[in-house]
């Protein structure tokens, strides 16, 4: 190590006394191992990657106490760019800094996993995939064991020449990197760190490279990847939760608000899904065009059957002569919604429209029908389930009956709020005994409206 142009032994700690004025201190890493540790949470997937190179990068030896991977005790994969998929063995065949990969493991284990530092030098990486046939989000890491502020990446296309990754006018990548966590699910970071997973969309198909600059970025995690509000800019943000799963986002803004990229892809295990469209591609963000009522679909999956769901509003710089509205057209209900704001929906495998409106109030009427939705899965093994609007509060009467006119189950409510519910059926009569396959009638009566719903139970 060298302090003021003096050399120092390597030492674990060392400390500066009495220092008066401004030095410069330049810290240099040897070869000696470098140690990584990995502490698993019992079946979550998780994000690891590693800020430092391995003598034989081959993931049987990296990965050496839990490899091959075992569906039903560990797994190890990789994004594929051009498939759309995460890699399983044998395509994953080289464990690399500036990656990332997933794991999760059945029972909670702590990994160790040794390796030298990667060389002080500027860290350039290709974006996948290398034969430059397709667009797409890349899995990507920090190749250093120092925070990188994302405004520091640069990007370039081919043999031209680097960008700041988050200018907006360039057309390489998506102008922002995007994190995951276990709980929080995907959004935009400022920093990245050190043995986390990120990833970054790649808009041509040309050969991308990625640059990661061999530098601490000091003050990096209050470093944002867009300047401060202008007054008059807006943004509508929308986070969908559902038992456990990590959140799915979307927003909508405008001038400094606004961050254009692509919809995230698909998170591993227990995934939900939220987008928007525009320009006919499906995206995470978007930037509006700021003038008049504006209309944007909004689609919502989950990988689980029907079940409730909550959606967060968040609203910043939206101004007081405009309104935010949401709405369901096939549930035929709307209202409008304030900044932290919790709305109730059924979400499942089949992609559920909603449409986000900011115009003048009164522009869209609030409105509210009482009404029932179909049932999914139908047909059905284990479970199924259908989801309902009441209009106003009150009482739900649901007798579920076979092809003869018999009762075998009762699904009624009582006090229940006005607003969206989920009315889920385990397939069992009265006495907890599995019905037999066949046809079921699901009738119902709520807010002076009835009507009758067919399901078909496959056991």
């Amino acid at each position: 190590m060298l302090a003021d142009g003096n050399a120092y032994p390597a030492v674990p700690n060392l400390t500066f006394h009495d220092v008066t004025a401004n030095h410069t201190l330049v810290v240099s890493f040897d070869n000696s191992p470098v140690t990584s540790q990995v502490i698993t949470t019992p079946d979550q997937f998780q994000g690891i990657s590693f800020p430092f190179t391995f003598s034989v990068d081959a993931p049987a030896t990296v990965f050496a106490d839990v490899w091959p991977p075992d569906a039903t005790r560990w797994r190890v994969g990789r994004w594929d760019p051009v498939t759309k998929l995460y890699d399983a063995p044998p395509t994953l065949v080289h464990v690399r800094p500036a990656e990332s990969y997933w794991f999760v493991t059945k029972v909670a284990d702590t990994l160790n996993f040794s390796g030298t530092a990667v060389a002080e030098v500027d860290f350039t990486t290709s974006l996948g995939p290398a034969t430059a046939e397709s667009t797409g989000w890349n899995q990507i890491a920090n190749p250093f064991r120092f925070p990188i502020a994302v405004s520091a990446l640069q990007v370039r296309a081919g043999a031209g020449a680097y960008e700041s990754l988050v200018s907006p006018s360039q057309t390489s990548t998506d102008p922002v990197v995007i994190g995951w966590t276990a709980g929080g699910g995907y959004q935009p970071v400022s920093t990245m760190l050190a043995g986390r997973t990120f990833w970054v969309y790649k808009r041509t198909p040309a050969n991308v490279s990625l640059r990661v600059p061999f530098e601490y970025s000091q003050g990096a995690f209050a470093t944002g990847l867009e300047p401060p509000a202008a007054p008059g800019d807006w943004s509508v943000s929308l986070a969908l939760s559902q038992d456990g799963a990590p959140d799915a986002h979307v927003s909508i803004g405008s001038g400094t608000r606004a961050r254009t990229y692509s919809r995230v892809p698909v998170s591993p295990g227990r995934d939900l899904s939220l987008w928007t469209v525009a320009d006919g591609v499906e995206r995470s963000s978007v930037a509006a065009a700021d003038e008049g009522a504006l209309a944007f679909d909004v689609f919502a999956t989950s990988s689980t059957a029907l079940a409730p769901a909550s959606l967060r509003v968040s609203l910043e710089g939206v101004s007081s002569d405009r309104e935010v509205t949401l709405s369901d057209p096939a549930a035929a209900w709307s209202r409008v919604v304030h900044d932290g704001d919790v709305v109730a929906l059924a979400v499942g495998t089949d992609p559920r429209r909603l449409v986000v409106r900011i115009a003048t109030p009164g522009t869209v009427a609030a409105a509210g029908v009482t009404a029932f939705r179909a049932a999914a899965p139908n047909p059905f093994s284990d479970r199924t389930a259908l989801s309902f609007v009441l209009a106003t509060a009150g009482d739900l009467d649901a007798q579920v009956y076979d092809v003869t006119g018999r009762r075998v189950a009762n699904l009624s409510r009582r006090g229940l709020a006005a607003g969206e519910h989920v009315l889920p059926w385990n397939g069992r009569d009265a006495a907890g005994v599995r019905v037999k396959p066949g046809v079921y009638l699901l009738r119902w009566t709520a807010g002076g409206r009835s009507g009758t719903s067919r399901i078909v139970s496959l056991q």
